[in-house]
């Protein structure tokens, strides 16, 4: 396992050890599903494109849709920690800071992980035909996370694919506190 990978396994596992449920927004093939601790009862993935979902060995449930409308396809019950892992630079800054103020509105705990800054990428990188929904259309910051109260670490020439720039990574966590 590369320095990367061992690190978001590393990473999601303790910061799901407290967790009941995770929805995993954007969950691809739910292969993250393997990191989530093991305490966890609930795992359920949301994902718009269908072939990913299709091809996912994972136990959790699949639920074929877009993330933007996670409220109509996820039960309330089940909101507990939302995972968004290399996902919000999929979408707009507009629509990502919706959607970070619904899940923050409705969850107790969320985790991002996504590129530092603006990394260009038009098609599929693992060349499955999902172009559409991979294209970056959006960069973050470590303030831009820090604006909606995150609690954000860089690391440094992070990111796995060798063309990436920048390389550098930012993992966030957002939890509710009780005011």
């Amino acid at each position: 396992m590369n320095r990367q990978k061992e690190y978001i396994v590393n990473w999601v596992y303790i910061n799901t050890k407290d967790s009941i449920s995770v929805v995993d927004l954007g969950c691809g093939h739910g292969s993250r599903f393997k990191y989530v601790n093991e305490t966890v009862k609930n795992k359920i993935g949301i994902e718009i494109y269908k072939p990913y979902l299709n091809e996912a060995v994972q136990k959790f449930t699949k639920i074929h849709g877009n993330l933007m409308e996670f409220e109509t396809l996820v039960s309330e019950q089940f909101y507990d920690c939302a995972m968004l892992i290399d996902v919000i630079e999929h979408l707009t800054k507009c629509n990502a800071e919706k959607l970070l103020n619904k899940l923050q509105n409705n969850f107790n705990k969320i985790l991002i992980v996504t590129p530092c800054g603006f990394f260009k990428q038009e098609v599929d990188p693992l060349n499955k035909g999902n172009d559409k929904y991979q294209k970056h259309l959006s960069g973050w910051t470590k303030q831009d996370l820090k604006e909606f109260n995150f609690n954000v670490n860089i690391y440094k020439n992070f990111h796995p694919l060798s063309d990436a720039n920048p390389r550098d990574c930012i993992f966030a966590i957002w939890k509710k506190t009780n005011d």
